[in-house]
């Protein structure tokens, strides 16, 4: 009697042992599936920021030809205030597109 008992526990063991390999397993692939995720949500939100620099840009062209002029002019987009200026360096335009914190998100 008391040998099965002793196989009883080294089975138990056993058991316990596969499942916290397995529990570990699945924990690592979880970790590795939010990694890959949360990548993927940065990669979209920097390429959502490329796209808004490069439409305000436009815009700002757009405006500059259609008016000949751009010395100061202020866009709402998306809820973030940026401000549009036109500067000459050596008899070239330069556009400068800052956005509400005072970055500059285009230079040239």
């Amino acid at each position: 009697m008391a040998n099965i008992r002793r196989k009883l526990t080294i089975y138990s063991g056993f058991i316990l042992l596969e499942s916290l390999v397995s529990f570990s397993i699945v924990c690592v692939i979880a970790g590795i599936f939010s990694l890959t995720i949360t990548q993927l949500i940065q990669q979209n939100y920097q390429r959502e920021q490329e796209l808004t620099r490069t439409r305000l840009g436009y815009e700002a062209i757009l405006f500059l030809e259609q008016t000949g002029d751009l010395r100061f002019k202020e866009r709402i987009y998306q809820g973030e205030t940026y401000r549009f200026s036109l500067m000459e360096n050596e008899g070239r335009r330069i556009l400068k597109v800052t956005d509400s914190r005072g970055a500059i998100l285009i230079g040239q």
